[in-house]
């Protein structure tokens, strides 16, 4: 017959269960069956795990050979905390182990952990136990920084580190420590009256008292509160505009930093409203105060702006090589116009930028076009472009291309007075150009017309007009026929020239003579004659060719027509 016999043994929170046959006794030992460890940490000198708070723990219950051939599963443990509260594992490794994850321990995670079984039981056993000590971080400052706003007073703040407190002291030139006060005890900021700063003093001493509950720690540090000063604001800041392209910038630094050897770096930038996105029309400009400068007022110009433009002129300072970038002074700024004035160019007129529309032989229309100013440009608030209408000081300048036949030896320019138009004329004059030459100038007020030709060593291609004189005496008139070109063609040979011209019918019965005068460089007098009687002139005195038709009677009939040679 056998007994069995139950035992009862109470820990917190579990109920620990022994078995034992009666006959056949077999007790199983904490750990046997399944084990519990942490992932990491330190062991200490009583078996306890040690980490330090803020850290990721896992706590590992694994089944032993024992544990897997009693028949027990990971689906029947459980973990147990400090705080009697039975948590089932987070996720399993593997088949035979569980995890319990704390995620960023505190000093409240501290304990003894359990791992059990409830497989069974009404009630889970304890299968095995592991403590764990979770400690604070090493006593020491944690991040903390202190600014002076303008040498006045002091200001701190730290980064909260649990279950610790901390406290600053300030002490200057070898005096006393004065600690900063907090707000209240849980505030991480103090502000204090430091001592009173001397010019040349360039840090004084920073003292951190650290207490938690497990130590207490002093620690000392220089603080260099030269590179910690905040300036609050720049005082008296004006801008005024002293020219059409000049703004003068004036400020005032705080009375008493004037006096202390450390340096102000000063940003001053300024931006054109109307243009604010036109990048290349901003500005800026670093200007430094030394230290120890004992000057309180200062002043920048600001040159080579826009005229008649509103700008908007920024500045701020800030401790030369401060620790902070958050240590420059508010930004001040104001708006203010530059003067106006004139342009600085006209518009772009690219060549060839006119149309001329002929109203009749006297009158035109001039339509001129040009590419106008960047509205940056109108430096004025009443910008408007002005046509002014004027003459070149009673100047004309004729210019033409040189030709790319190289038998050209010469030009000849002709003008005459207009009215009439083309090709009527009272009387011509005359030039002779250079083949070099490609443009002629001429002072002269009136009106004329020009003409050129290109002259070569047998043939020009000419200007020429016809005049024919009725009369004689007091009686004599002239009457003017249409001015005419020889052209090159007209060319036979290299000493020879035909022109053929019919004067008027009505005077062909009455033709007594012909005079023909030529150009310079146009034909050789020596080898020139007309038929009939003819009369030569030098070269010197007509401007081209001219045939005169002398008249024999003053009056003619009949309509024939007749051919003028020229050999």
């Amino acid at each position: 017959m056998r007994y069995w016999a139950l035992a009862l043994f109470v820990a917190p929170g579990f109920f620990a269960v022994a078995v034992s046959e009666v006959g056949v006794h077999r007790s199983w030992s904490m750990g046997r069956l399944a084990q519990i460890r942490p992932e990491g940490g330190i062991e200490g000198s009583n078996g306890q795990y040690v980490f330090e708070s803020g850290e990721d723990i896992k706590l590992l219950c694994t089944l032993t050979e024992a544990g897997v051939n009693k028949g027990l599963t990971t689906s029947d443990l459980r973990f147990q905390t400090p705080s009697d509260d039975l948590v089932k594992p987070h996720f399993a490794s593997n088949k035979t182990t569980v995890i319990l994850l704390i995620a960023n321990a505190s000093v409240e995670n501290s304990g003894r952990y359990n791992c059990g079984n409830v497989s069974n039981q009404k009630n889970p056993y304890i299968l095995h136990t592991v403590d764990l000590e979770i400690d604070p971080p090493p006593l020491g400052v944690p991040p903390w920084r202190c600014r002076s706003e303008q040498l006045e007073n002091l200001f701190c703040s730290w980064v909260e580190m649990e279950g610790a407190d901390y406290s600053f002291f300030v002490q200057g030139n070898g005096m006393e420590m004065i600690e900063c006060e907090k707000p209240n005890p849980d505030a991480r900021t103090c502000t204090v009256k430091p001592p009173l700063y001397h010019p040349g003093e360039r840090e004084m001493k920073m003292t951190v008292v650290a207490q938690s509950s497990l130590r207490n720690g002093t620690f000392s540090y220089p603080f260099h509160h030269h590179r910690n000063i905040r300036i609050k604001t720049l005082e008296n800041f004006a801008v005024e505009a002293v020219g059409a392209e000049t703004l003068k910038v004036t400020w005032d630094l705080p009375a008493h930093l004037v006096e202390y050897n450390f340096s102000i770096v000063h940003k001053i930038k300024w931006v054109p409203l109307p243009w604010n996105d036109v990048l290349f029309l901003h500005g800026v400009e670093m200007f430094l105060v030394p230290g120890a400068s004992k000057t309180r007022s200062w002043n920048r110009t600001l040159m080579n702006l826009i005229p008649n433009t509103e700008y908007d002129v920024f500045i701020k300072a800030i401790i030369e090589n401060a620790e902070f970038p958050d240590l420059g002074s508010s930004i001040s700024k104001i708006f203010v116009k530059t003067l106006p004035k004139a342009p600085d160019r006209s518009p772009d007129v690219p060549l060839g930028s006119f149309h001329v529309e002929r109203i009749d032989d006297g009158l035109r229309d001039i339509h001129l076009y040009w590419i106008p100013l960047s509205d940056w440009e109108h430096f004025s608030d009443n910008f408007t472009y002005q046509n002014v209408l004027r003459t070149e000081g009673g100047k004309y300048f004729l210019e033409w291309k040189e030709p790319e036949d190289e038998r050209v030896n010469n030009y000849t320019v002709y003008w005459c007075i207009s009215p009439p138009s083309w090709p009527f004329c009272d009387s011509v004059n005359w030039t002779v150009a250079t083949r070099k030459c490609h443009n002629f100038e001429l002072e002269s007020i009136e009106t004329l017309k020009f003409a050129i030709s290109a002259n070569g060593l047998s043939g020009s291609s000419g200007m020429g007009w016809e005049k024919s004189e009725q009369g004689s005496g007091e009686e004599e008139r002239t009457q003017e026929a249409e001015c005419f070109w020889l052209p090159g063609e007209t060319r036979e040979a290299r000493d020879r020239v035909r022109v053929a011209r019919a004067p008027p019918s009505s005077l062909c019965t009455v033709l007594a003579a012909y005079l023909v005068r030529y150009p310079p460089g146009v034909l050789n007098p020596a080898s020139c004659g007309v038929r009939a009687r003819s009369v030569l002139q030098s070269a010197d005195r007509m401007p081209t060719l001219v045939v005169v038709v002398a008249l024999k009677e003053a009056l003619g009939a009949g309509r024939t027509q007749r051919k003028l040679e020229d050999t």
